[in-house]
């Protein structure tokens, strides 16, 4: 069990743990809020010592956000630039899960990534200091949540690929285990059901839209969902 744990975490982020984890990647699903968690604890520690140090709010929100890319490889961001250059072009659906496969970028993949970190960055400044450290803690388990809503409630577009991986052997018991540390903030703080909410709102409509265009899922729009309602969260955080 802590194996897959671990895989997760090599897999999702930059930390070289070392594992023997030899088992199907869908194991993993119920793991991503783990990691969210870890991720937003790494960041929150990271972000208050270096807030001590320089006195800057906004000097900290811009590297805090770049140690954030950096810890995840900037993996989900390659996701929404592939959906966005695929969403957002005129071919039909094979010709946009064709785009999706090119490794290239796109002008559409380069607007969606300057529209996300730059709002993250700017919302990361805006938001009041009291709440600063627990959007920090809990956006990245909500964005991670954001792909088991995927995963659980809608149909991989592909037949092969990493989407159709991570929905092999799919079940709801692996989907409640994933929500169970979003439910345990909704105990902590009443706005985090709040922030349940919009997750649950904004990757329905997200996914209706994949089905719209492709026909289902691909592992690029789990990137891309993740960015997406991370993006989301810390805009309402600062409302």
């Amino acid at each position: 069990m802590m194996n897959s744990l671990f895989y997760c975490i090599r897999f999702l982020t930059i930390l070289p743990l070392k594992t023997n984890f030899k088992g199907e990647i869908s194991l993993l699903v119920s793991w991503f809020t783990s990691v969210g968690l870890i991720l937003g604890g790494i960041l929150v520690i990271f972000d208050k010592v270096l807030y001590i140090l320089i006195q800057n709010i906004y000097i900290t929100s811009f590297i805090s956000i770049c140690l954030w890319i950096k810890l995840t490889r900037g993996l989900h961001l390659d996701g929404l630039a592939d959906t966005a250059d695929a969403f957002l072009s005129v071919k039909d659906t094979q010709g946009k899960l064709a785009i999706m496969k090119d490794p290239h970028i796109g002008t559409m993949g380069v607007i969606a990534l300057i529209i996300i970190i730059i709002g993250k960055i700017l919302f990361l400044c805006k938001i009041d200091i009291n709440n600063r450290y627990f959007a920090l803690l809990s956006t990245p388990v909500f964005g991670r949540f954001a792909m088991n809503i995927l995963i659980q409630f809608f149909n991989c577009a592909k037949v092969q690929g990493l989407g159709s991986e991570f929905l092999k052997n799919k079940n709801f018991k692996s989907f409640l285990f994933a929500a169970l540390i979003p439910l345990l903030f909704c105990i902590i703080s009443f706005q985090s059901i709040i922030l349940i909410l919009a997750t649950f709102i904004i990757t329905f409509i997200f996914g209706l839209y994949c089905r719209y265009e492709i026909r289902g899922i691909t592992g690029d729009t789990l990137g891309a969902v993740c960015e997406i309602n991370e993006w989301c969260i810390l805009f309402i955080f600062c409302l």
